[in-house]
């Protein structure tokens, strides 16, 4: 639990026992249980608990987007920037993605010792441009999702991955 500049306390709370817990901390949780509606962490807006819930329980998919300056320049600034624009809805919408660095390959043979190598495995026609990690409710919709990201309007392709959490 983050600290709000409260003090620690304890508190009894029948026969439950003890609870240790920061001030502030105790009376948004005393309001997110009782209030049906949740706030997004990620945008202004309430929600029913049961969306919540089922937020969590949405599957993950990993996007691999590739793209290069040509394609990008290539495409017009109009649907350029409807692409950004999409881009940072999704992260509203609480999509984690990043811009892609170079790359370290990791290879531990029989547990014999740490290898590395700069630089990609694979290779491909275009260079990998970001990542992200979106909850999407399945596949189709996390194609529509990506279908309008810069990597997939800008001539570019984007990889979705569905992500088994084990």
């Amino acid at each position: 639990m983050g600290c709000h500049g409260g003090k620690a306390e304890q508190r009894h709370s029948g026969i439950d026992g003890f609870i240790f817990a920061w001030r502030d901390e105790i009376g948004l949780i005393r309001e997110q249980l009782l209030n049906p509606l949740v706030f997004s962490n990620s945008s202004n807006y309430a929600r029913p608990l049961y969306f919540a819930i089922e937020e969590l329980r949405m599957p993950k998919y990993i996007t691999i987007g590739y793209g290069d300056h040509a394609g990008y320049d290539r495409t017009p600034q109009d649907i350029r920037q409807a692409a950004h624009e999409h881009d940072a809805s999704l992260k509203q919408r609480g999509v984690v993605m990043g811009i892609a660095e170079t790359p370290v390959q990791v290879r531990n043979p029989n547990g014999s010792g740490v290898l590395t190598e700069t630089g990609p495995y694979l290779s491909s026609d275009l260079p990998i441009a970001g990542f992200s990690i979106m909850k999407a409710k399945d596949i189709n919709e996390a194609i529509a999702l990506a279908s309008k990201s810069p990597c997939a309007v800008a001539h570019g392709v984007i990889e979705i991955w569905p992500l088994n959490e084990q």
